[in-house]
């Protein structure tokens, strides 16, 4: 009976011996080497985000650094906000003036939900091919730089039938966007 307060106490030693032994590191100085041996995207004390826009009637993509962000969402939001707001890409096309981003959101259904200022509609204007492009430039733009299965848009908050007349957007944007189109050459 004397031996089990004596092992307890000793384990107790030990414990606290090994506990104390450990990384001179300090948390936030660990948490940072665990995000960059891959657990983010994050260089030095800067993320990279990857962003798609419209440049005439084809979409390039362009990788931008931004402030570091350890959430791929926020990446995510980073890179949708740089795609409305052109700073960094001026050569970009088909992006309605004063659209902004007002949140990013992501389901349990492994859904991302967008959600963008009513400018983005109000002052969209382009034809079929403009809307689609600017569809799939915030599609493809979200998808890489947040793993998702599927992106939903609303307009400031709600959902929207179209922006221009051309795409339905009531429903998420994948399958709309990402099927493939083949012609005939005949």
């Amino acid at each position: 009976m004397l031996l089990i307060p004596i092992f307890v106490m000793a384990g107790i030693g030990i414990g606290y011996f090994l506990m104390s032994k450990g990384d001179d590191l300090p948390l936030s100085q660990s948490v940072v080497a665990l995000k960059e041996a891959g657990q983010g995207k994050v260089i030095g004390e800067e993320s990279t985000v990857t962003v798609v826009y419209r440049k005439g009637m084809e979409l390039k993509t362009t990788t931008i650094k931004t402030k570091k962000y350890f959430e791929p969402l926020k990446l995510a939001g980073a890179a949708v906000s740089e795609l409305l707001s052109g700073e960094h890409i001026t050569d970009r096309e088909g992006i309605p003036e004063g659209a902004k981003l007002l949140g990013l959101y992501y389901g349990v259904d492994r859904m991302v939900y967008v959600d963008i200022s009513s400018e983005l509609k109000r002052n969209f204007s382009g034809d079929a091919a403009g809307e689609f492009l600017l569809l799939k430039s915030l599609y493809d733009t979200i998808t890489s730089n947040v793993e998702a299965d599927d992106v939903f848009l609303l307009i400031n908050g709600k959902e929207e039938e179209t922006l221009g007349g051309h795409c339905y957007i009531k429903y998420p944007l994948k399958k709309m966007l990402t099927q493939e189109v083949k012609f005939n050459e005949t």
